[in-house]
């Protein structure tokens, strides 16, 4: 219950409320280039193998691309039929879920260890606020 009270008012109340985005370089310059590419891809009806834009190197073969990750493929395919600006927004929302699902995740997993409930949030805030969640 922390966990969702945190991400509802620091994260998801300014998006929905204000419509305040979140877009930090890497989401702009790099995930939604790749977002974008694998949504038109399976648009189109194909799968995004290589990458035309960069020399034709594997697009699945590299960690970055995260096409295997269970929240890419949907909501990229999905985001393919929206609006630019519809698309971004929808990238920074599951970016977010991305960060529920961290600090739930984590604290499961730190109630399997027979934790304390406060050294449970304190290990699952600890955990999904840092720069390797946060960044993805």
């Amino acid at each position: 219950m922390v966990y969702f009270i945190i991400w509802l008012l620091f994260f998801i109340q300014p998006i929905f409320i204000n419509r305040w985005m979140y877009s930090t370089a890497d989401l702009l310059n790099e995930n939604f280039s790749i977002w974008t590419f694998i949504g038109e891809s399976l648009r189109n009806g194909h799968f995004p193998i290589y990458d035309p834009y960069y020399l034709g190197n594997s697009f699945l073969g590299v960690a970055w691309t995260a096409v295997f990750y269970p929240l890419t493929l949907p909501f990229a395919y999905l985001g393919s039929f929206l609006s630019l600006d519809n698309r971004m927004y929808l990238l920074e929302l599951t970016s977010l879920f991305h960060i529920f699902i961290a600090s739930l995740t984590m604290d499961y997993l730190l109630k399997t260890l027979k934790l304390s409930k406060w050294a449970r949030i304190f290990g699952s805030i600890t955990f999904t606020y840092t720069s390797i969640v946060t960044g993805k």
